[in-house]
Parts: C-alpha cells; sequence; structure tokens
C-alpha cells in the first residue's frame, strides 16, 4: 500500500485556519500560499498532512482530521527515509503505522477517530 504526504504551508500562518476548514480541505486550498497538492493516483493509502515551522516538520492531519497536538516528523521513522518538500513523498506500511501510532499517541481526545483510520488501513493489529 502506497501512503502519502502532503504540505499544508507555514504553520504559524495556516494552521488555525486549516483547523476552521477541517472537513471541508478543499475549501482551506483557497487560504494557502499556494494550491494544496492533490495524491498521486498510486496513491491507494492515507494521505498525511504537514506543515514547517522553522527547521522542523510537523504532521498535522491524517485524512480530514486536523490533529489537536500536531507532531514533530523525523524522516527515517515516519517516511521511509525520504525528506519532506513541496511536492508530496510516498511511503509505505511501516513508515505509515509508525507515523499513525504516534499521532495517535501524542493526540488522546481524537484517539477514537484516529484507531478508527488506523483499523481501517492495517486492521487492529
Amino acid at each position: 500500500m502506497n501512503h502519502t504526504i502532503i504540505y499544508h504551508g507555514r504553520y504559524t500562518l495556516n494552521f488555525e485556519r486549516l483547523r476552521a476548514y477541517e472537513g471541508h480541505l478543499q475549501d482551506f486550498t483557497r487560504l494557502t500560499e499556494r494550491p494544496l497538492d492533490s495524491p498521486s493516483s498510486k496513491v491507494d493509502g492515507i494521505a498525511f498532512g504537514y506543515m514547517q515551522d522553522g527547521d522542523r516538520f510537523l504532521a498535522v492531519r491524517v485524512k480530514d482530521v486536523v490533529l489537536s497536538k500536531p507532531i514533530e516528523l523525523h524522516p527515517n521513522i515516519h517516511s521511509g527515509g525520504k525528506g519532506f518538500g513541496p511536492k508530496p513523498s510516498q511511503f509505505g506500511n511501516k513508515s505509515a503505522k509508525k507515523l499513525l501510532k504516534d499521532i495517535i499517541e501524542a493526540n488522546a481526545k481524537q484517539e477514537a477517530e484516529l484507531t478508527q483510520i488506523y483499523d481501517e488501513f492495517f486492521g487492529s493489529q
């Protein structure tokens, strides 16, 4: 399965606006510095979203769920060693599982919703 992570702009400028458009991310495109890339047709897994905050990259959404607590991304752990840039990165199940588990652990208030996504793609492993 191929998963992707899509750039959503700078954190300080865009995170609160992203939260305002949760569930309607197509409308958020109008407010970003450039249009959001859509996943490649090769992506049949989860579309994550991330933002840049200085030198850090933060996961900010899973599918249409905007995280209450973004987590810092580490390429070797969360994206199969692929870096983050303006074009979406694609990675496999191992990295996507680890990323989603770390997100669930950091976002206890959204655990049920995020666990449902985990189970949809990976079963209850």
